[in-house]
């Protein structure tokens, strides 16, 4: 991992935690230190004269401090666990071809909301619903105006490897041999029942919840729950939490007719709307690497036309 990104994510959110703890910066609250002109000056500080050889080790810090090249620049970007794979995937791509590191933070809203009140550069979400909540959470330092939908996913029903209870579809998942778990919450609020409505209306909607043995808060305390009760049949979640725990389930496509997807979108926050790394990490993110990364784990891209829009 470059010296210079640091990826923070929840163990109980991340779509490809798998059960690990988080990932800390080793700079106090996420901050680069050590880089740039007071990061020197610190260095040189510590190594004041004393004695002959103090006075060669001040000498050789005078000589980096004046040769050394400015600490780059480093974005703080936060999120739910859910795009984060992609987010992380596209962080370090455009580390890579720009210098500009950027910190992703993702998991549950609670664990890097207040951190993202004091520091954040961008914001990014797992649905529209999600992106209005976090414009509520920000306090005035994210606006819906500046609000940018990207990509979005299909609804997918993740079944455990090899798909032992034959499930064929989501009107399928209405059989008196199943147990489900659902996800009520980070992006998924009414999910399933939109599904439900879709698939047979309110008749439909009746069978299906009797089903459901698990309304889970949010997609990484279901997937605790997938891995701890093997009575659970199928997950009904977005496509991209099988691609990236693709270990523990497969998917069974959901029928076009009732198929719903929904979007990741970013936001700037109000004080970093002029810089320029912002704007170009916002706009590469829209552009056609950051497409084919996010199109590689799971998510729709807009139609070229579309990018092309974006894009300008």
């Amino acid at each position: 991992m470059s010296a210079k990104y640091r990826v923070r994510h929840s163990p109980t959110e991340s779509a490809s935690s798998k059960g690990q703890g988080n990932e800390r910066s080793s700079y106090p609250g996420g901050r680069r230190r050590g880089g740039g002109v007071s990061g020197l000056c610190d260095a040189v500080a510590t190594l004041a004269p004393s004695g002959r050889n103090g006075v060669i080790r001040w000498l050789v810090a005078l000589l980096i401090f004046a040769f050394a090249p400015p600490a780059a620049a480093q974005l703080h970007i936060y999120g739910p666990g859910g795009p984060a794979p992609a987010m992380r995937a596209a962080a370090l791509a455009f580390e890579k071809e720009t210098g500009i590191a950027v910190e992703v933070v993702a998991g549950p809203t609670p664990t890097w909301i207040d951190r993202a009140r004091q520091d954040a550069d961008l914001v990014f979400s797992g649905s529209d619903r999600m992106m209005t909540e976090f414009v509520r959470l920000m306090d005035g330092k994210l606006r819906q105006s500046d609000v940018a939908p990207l990509y979005d996913r299909p609804a997918a029903i993740l079944v455990r490897k090899g798909n032992p209870m034959a499930i064929s579809g989501f009107r399928d998942l209405a059989r008196g041999d199943l147990t489900l778990m659902v996800v009520e919450g980070a992006g998924q609020d009414g999910l399933w029942e939109d599904l439900a409505s879709r698939a047979g209306g309110i008749d439909f909607l009746r069978k299906l919840r009797g089903h459901i043995k698990i309304f889970a808060p949010n997609s990484a305390e279901a997937r605790k729950a997938w891995i701890e009760d093997p009575a659970i049949d199928a997950w009904i979640i977005w496509n991209i939490w099988q691609l990236e725990n693709a270990d523990i389930a497969d998917a069974v496509a959901i029928e076009p007719d009732v198929l719903i997807y929904r979007s990741m979108a970013i936001a700037p926050v109000a004080t970093s709307l002029k810089s320029s790394e912002v704007q170009r990490f916002a706009t590469w993110l829209a552009g056609p690497d950051a497409q084919s990364i996010f199109t590689r784990h799971g998510w729709r891209a807009p139609s070229a036309e579309n990018m092309k829009e974006r894009v300008q």
